[in-house]
Protein backbone atom coordinates (compact mmCIF):
# COMPACT_ATOMS: atom_id res chain seq x y z
CA UNK A 1 0.00 0.00 0.00
CA UNK A 2 0.97 3.66 -0.33
CA UNK A 3 1.76 5.69 2.77
CA UNK A 4 2.88 9.27 3.31
CA UNK A 5 5.99 8.71 5.39
CA UNK A 6 7.97 11.11 7.55
CA UNK A 7 11.47 9.95 6.66
CA UNK A 8 13.23 12.35 9.02
CA UNK A 9 12.03 15.27 11.11
CA UNK A 10 11.78 18.76 9.66
CA UNK A 11 9.75 20.75 7.17
CA UNK A 12 7.26 19.44 4.61
CA UNK A 13 10.13 18.27 2.39
CA UNK A 14 10.73 15.29 4.75
CA UNK A 15 7.51 13.66 3.52
CA UNK A 16 7.54 11.00 0.82
CA UNK A 17 4.90 8.78 -0.74
CA UNK A 18 6.27 5.24 -0.49
CA UNK A 19 5.08 1.65 -0.69
CA UNK A 20 4.81 -0.38 2.50
CA UNK A 21 3.21 -3.76 3.36
CA UNK A 22 -0.53 -3.77 3.97
CA UNK A 23 -1.42 -3.79 7.70
CA UNK A 24 -2.91 -6.87 9.34
CA UNK A 25 -6.00 -6.43 11.51
CA UNK A 26 -5.63 -7.73 15.05
CA UNK A 27 -8.23 -8.92 17.53
CA UNK A 28 -11.37 -6.72 17.43
CA UNK A 29 -9.87 -4.76 14.55
CA UNK A 30 -10.84 -4.26 10.92
CA UNK A 31 -9.05 -2.89 7.89
CA UNK A 32 -10.28 0.49 6.66
CA UNK A 33 -9.75 1.46 3.05
CA UNK A 34 -8.90 5.12 3.63
CA UNK A 35 -10.39 7.70 1.32
CA UNK A 36 -9.56 10.87 3.28
CA UNK A 37 -7.15 11.75 6.10
CA UNK A 38 -6.90 15.17 7.73
CA UNK A 39 -3.71 17.14 8.39
CA UNK A 40 -4.01 18.39 11.97
CA UNK A 41 -1.68 20.70 13.92
CA UNK A 42 -0.47 17.71 15.96
CA UNK A 43 0.58 15.99 12.73
CA UNK A 44 2.64 18.97 11.65
CA UNK A 45 4.21 19.21 15.12
CA UNK A 46 5.15 15.52 14.97
CA UNK A 47 6.61 15.96 11.49
CA UNK A 48 8.69 18.89 12.74
CA UNK A 49 10.18 16.79 15.55
CA UNK A 50 8.53 18.48 18.49
CA UNK A 51 7.87 15.21 20.31
CA UNK A 52 11.24 13.81 21.42
CA UNK A 53 9.81 10.37 22.15
CA UNK A 54 9.19 9.76 18.43
CA UNK A 55 11.59 8.24 15.95
CA UNK A 56 11.45 8.35 12.15
CA UNK A 57 10.37 6.93 9.80
CA UNK A 58 6.70 7.09 10.75
CA UNK A 59 3.25 7.60 9.24
CA UNK A 60 1.10 10.48 10.46
CA UNK A 61 -2.67 10.82 10.64
CA UNK A 62 -5.38 10.57 13.29
CA UNK A 63 -8.60 11.19 11.34
CA UNK A 64 -9.97 9.05 8.56
CA UNK A 65 -12.98 8.58 6.34
CA UNK A 66 -13.14 5.46 4.22
CA UNK A 67 -14.86 2.14 3.86
CA UNK A 68 -15.04 -1.18 5.69
CA UNK A 69 -16.28 -3.96 3.42
CA UNK A 70 -17.67 -1.26 1.16
CA UNK A 71 -19.56 0.55 3.93
CA UNK A 72 -18.68 4.23 4.53
CA UNK A 73 -17.16 4.91 7.93
CA UNK A 74 -15.41 7.75 9.73
CA UNK A 75 -13.24 7.70 12.82
CA UNK A 76 -10.05 8.45 14.67
CA UNK A 77 -6.91 6.52 15.55
CA UNK A 78 -5.42 7.40 18.98
CA UNK A 79 -2.08 7.99 17.30
CA UNK A 80 0.19 8.41 20.30
CA UNK A 81 -1.07 5.12 21.73
CA UNK A 82 -1.49 3.09 18.53
CA UNK A 83 1.47 4.57 16.60
CA UNK A 84 -0.25 3.81 13.30
CA UNK A 85 -1.17 6.59 10.92
CA UNK A 86 -4.12 7.17 8.62
CA UNK A 87 -2.04 8.82 5.88
CA UNK A 88 -2.20 5.51 4.04
CA UNK A 89 -4.31 3.46 1.67
CA UNK A 90 -5.25 1.12 4.52
CA UNK A 91 -5.20 1.28 8.32
CA UNK A 92 -6.12 -1.35 10.91
CA UNK A 93 -8.46 0.13 13.52
CA UNK A 94 -10.29 -1.09 16.59
CA UNK A 95 -14.04 -1.46 16.15
CA UNK A 96 -14.61 1.22 18.80
CA UNK A 97 -12.63 3.84 16.86
CA UNK A 98 -15.10 4.44 14.05
CA UNK A 99 -18.81 4.83 13.28
CA UNK A 100 -20.90 4.60 10.10
CA UNK A 101 -20.94 7.69 7.91
CA UNK A 102 -24.57 8.63 7.24
CA UNK A 103 -25.87 8.51 3.70
CA UNK A 104 -25.18 11.70 1.78
CA UNK A 105 -22.52 13.00 4.15
CA UNK A 106 -19.37 14.34 2.51
CA UNK A 107 -16.46 12.07 3.49
CA UNK A 108 -13.89 14.80 2.89
CA UNK A 109 -15.50 17.20 5.36
CA UNK A 110 -16.39 14.34 7.70
CA UNK A 111 -12.70 13.44 7.97
CA UNK A 112 -12.05 16.78 9.72
CA UNK A 113 -14.50 16.02 12.54
CA UNK A 114 -13.37 13.09 14.74
CA UNK A 115 -10.17 14.30 16.43
CA UNK A 116 -11.09 17.96 16.85
CA UNK A 117 -14.73 17.44 17.79
CA UNK A 118 -14.01 14.66 20.28
CA UNK A 119 -11.25 16.79 21.82
CA UNK A 120 -13.71 19.68 22.14
CA UNK A 121 -16.42 17.47 23.64
CA UNK A 122 -14.08 15.90 26.17
CA UNK A 123 -12.60 19.29 27.09
CA UNK A 124 -16.09 20.67 27.74
CA UNK A 125 -16.87 17.64 29.88
CA UNK A 126 -13.78 18.44 31.96
CA UNK A 127 -14.79 22.11 32.19
CA UNK A 128 -18.21 21.12 33.50
CA UNK A 129 -19.92 24.32 32.39
CA UNK A 130 -23.70 24.35 32.57
CA UNK A 131 -26.41 26.31 30.77
CA UNK A 132 -26.28 29.96 31.78
CA UNK A 133 -22.64 29.87 32.84
CA UNK A 134 -19.85 31.74 31.06
CA UNK A 135 -17.06 30.15 29.03
CA UNK A 136 -14.08 31.74 27.30
CA UNK A 137 -12.78 29.72 24.33
CA UNK A 138 -9.42 30.62 22.81
CA UNK A 139 -8.50 29.59 19.28
CA UNK A 140 -12.19 29.67 18.49
CA UNK A 141 -11.60 29.87 14.74
CA UNK A 142 -9.67 26.61 14.76
CA UNK A 143 -10.82 23.01 14.76
CA UNK A 144 -11.09 22.27 18.49
CA UNK A 145 -12.10 25.81 19.40
CA UNK A 146 -14.74 26.04 16.68
CA UNK A 147 -16.37 22.77 17.73
CA UNK A 148 -16.21 23.81 21.40
CA UNK A 149 -18.04 27.06 20.64
CA UNK A 150 -20.80 25.19 18.80
CA UNK A 151 -21.24 22.44 21.38
CA UNK A 152 -21.21 24.82 24.34
CA UNK A 153 -23.59 27.31 22.70
CA UNK A 154 -25.99 24.50 21.82
CA UNK A 155 -25.99 23.51 25.52
CA UNK A 156 -27.01 27.03 26.56
CA UNK A 157 -23.60 28.20 27.74
CA UNK A 158 -22.73 31.89 27.28
CA UNK A 159 -19.65 31.66 25.07
CA UNK A 160 -17.09 34.42 24.61
CA UNK A 161 -14.65 33.51 21.86
CA UNK A 162 -11.08 34.64 21.30
CA UNK A 163 -10.44 34.69 17.55
CA UNK A 164 -9.51 36.88 14.61
CA UNK A 165 -12.33 35.86 12.23
CA UNK A 166 -15.19 37.37 14.19
CA UNK A 167 -17.95 36.91 11.61
CA UNK A 168 -17.36 33.19 11.24
CA UNK A 169 -16.99 32.51 14.97
CA UNK A 170 -20.10 34.56 15.78
CA UNK A 171 -22.01 32.41 13.31
CA UNK A 172 -21.02 29.36 15.37
CA UNK A 173 -22.91 30.69 18.37
CA UNK A 174 -20.44 32.85 20.29
CA UNK A 175 -22.13 35.73 22.10
CA UNK A 176 -19.09 37.92 21.51
CA UNK A 177 -15.68 37.66 19.88
CA UNK A 178 -12.60 39.32 21.36
CA UNK A 179 -8.92 39.69 20.55
CA UNK A 180 -6.05 38.19 22.51
CA UNK A 181 -5.48 41.37 24.54
CA UNK A 182 -9.14 42.14 25.17
CA UNK A 183 -9.99 39.78 28.05
CA UNK A 184 -12.03 41.57 30.70
CA UNK A 185 -14.00 40.16 33.59
CA UNK A 186 -13.99 36.64 34.96
CA UNK A 187 -15.47 33.46 33.53
CA UNK A 188 -16.80 30.29 35.07
CA UNK A 189 -14.39 28.39 32.83
CA UNK A 190 -11.70 28.90 30.22
CA UNK A 191 -11.01 26.40 27.44
CA UNK A 192 -7.59 27.24 26.05
CA UNK A 193 -7.92 25.60 22.64
CA UNK A 194 -5.59 28.16 21.07
CA UNK A 195 -2.85 27.69 23.69
CA UNK A 196 -2.98 31.35 24.67
CA UNK A 197 -0.97 30.35 27.73
CA UNK A 198 -1.09 29.83 31.49
CA UNK A 199 -1.46 33.54 32.18
CA UNK A 200 -5.05 33.22 31.03
CA UNK A 201 -5.92 31.72 34.42
CA UNK A 202 -6.44 35.31 35.55
CA UNK A 203 -9.65 35.27 33.48
CA UNK A 204 -11.14 32.43 35.57
CA UNK A 205 -13.27 33.27 38.60
CA UNK A 206 -12.38 31.92 42.04
CA UNK A 207 -13.33 28.24 42.15
CA UNK A 208 -13.75 28.06 38.37
CA UNK A 209 -12.11 25.76 35.85
CA UNK A 210 -9.24 26.05 33.37
CA UNK A 211 -8.94 23.35 30.70
CA UNK A 212 -6.14 23.28 28.16
CA UNK A 213 -5.37 21.13 25.15
CA UNK A 214 -1.64 21.05 25.91
CA UNK A 215 -0.58 19.60 29.25
CA UNK A 216 2.73 21.45 28.98
CA UNK A 217 0.94 24.80 28.92
CA UNK A 218 -1.18 24.32 32.05
CA UNK A 219 -1.04 27.02 34.72
CA UNK A 220 -0.55 26.28 38.38
CA UNK A 221 -3.89 26.18 40.22
CA UNK A 222 -4.67 29.26 42.31
CA UNK A 223 -7.74 30.71 44.05
CA UNK A 224 -9.42 27.31 44.17
CA UNK A 225 -9.40 27.00 40.38
CA UNK A 226 -9.40 23.45 39.02
CA UNK A 227 -6.83 23.04 36.25
CA UNK A 228 -6.92 20.18 33.77
CA UNK A 229 -5.79 19.23 30.27
CA UNK A 230 -7.72 17.06 27.86
CA UNK A 231 -6.13 13.82 26.67
CA UNK A 232 -8.43 12.81 23.85
CA UNK A 233 -9.55 9.19 23.59
CA UNK A 234 -11.86 7.56 21.05
CA UNK A 235 -15.43 7.42 22.35
CA UNK A 236 -17.76 5.64 19.97
CA UNK A 237 -21.00 7.02 21.45
CA UNK A 238 -19.74 10.59 21.41
CA UNK A 239 -18.37 10.19 17.90
CA UNK A 240 -21.66 8.80 16.63
CA UNK A 241 -23.54 11.79 18.09
CA UNK A 242 -21.02 14.25 16.64
CA UNK A 243 -21.08 12.71 13.16
CA UNK A 244 -24.88 12.57 13.24
CA UNK A 245 -24.95 16.29 14.10
CA UNK A 246 -22.44 17.02 11.32
CA UNK A 247 -24.43 15.06 8.75
CA UNK A 248 -27.62 16.88 9.78
CA UNK A 249 -25.95 20.30 9.41
CA UNK A 250 -25.98 21.07 13.14
CA UNK A 251 -22.19 20.90 13.49
CA UNK A 252 -20.05 22.85 11.07
CA UNK A 253 -16.47 22.34 10.00
CA UNK A 254 -14.07 24.04 7.60
CA UNK A 255 -12.05 22.38 4.85
CA UNK A 256 -9.18 24.48 3.56
CA UNK A 257 -8.67 22.15 0.62
CA UNK A 258 -8.24 18.57 -0.48
CA UNK A 259 -5.16 17.27 -2.23
CA UNK A 260 -4.17 13.79 -3.37
CA UNK A 261 -1.61 11.92 -1.29
CA UNK A 262 0.96 12.60 -4.01
CA UNK A 263 0.79 16.29 -3.03
CA UNK A 264 1.32 15.82 0.72
CA UNK A 265 4.36 18.12 0.68
CA UNK A 266 2.27 20.89 -0.86
CA UNK A 267 -0.58 20.31 1.60
CA UNK A 268 1.75 20.55 4.61
CA UNK A 269 3.45 23.61 3.14
CA UNK A 270 0.13 25.39 2.77
CA UNK A 271 -1.03 24.27 6.22
CA UNK A 272 2.21 25.54 7.78
CA UNK A 273 1.59 28.94 6.16
CA UNK A 274 -1.64 29.30 8.12
CA UNK A 275 -5.12 28.77 6.72
CA UNK A 276 -8.71 28.72 7.88
CA UNK A 277 -9.75 25.09 8.11
CA UNK A 278 -7.99 21.78 7.56
CA UNK A 279 -6.31 20.27 4.55
CA UNK A 280 -7.39 16.74 3.70
CA UNK A 281 -5.29 14.17 1.89
CA UNK A 282 -7.14 11.79 -0.40
CA UNK A 283 -6.13 8.20 -1.14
Amino acid sequence: MRVVEVQRFGGPEVLALVDRPDPVAGENEVLVRVRASTINPVDRAARAGRFPQLTAPLVLGWDFAGTVDGRPVVGMVPWFVARRGTNADFVAVHRDWFVPLPDGADPIAAATVPLSAQTAKQALDLAGVQAGQTLLVTGAGGGVGGFAVQLAAAAGVHVVAMATDADYVSSLGAKSVIGRGDVHGEFDAVLDAGIAGPQLITAVRDGGTFVGVNAMAKPEPVRGIRVDAVQVKPDRDDLDALITAFAAGRLRTRVAGELPAEQAVEAHTRADAGVAGKFVLTF
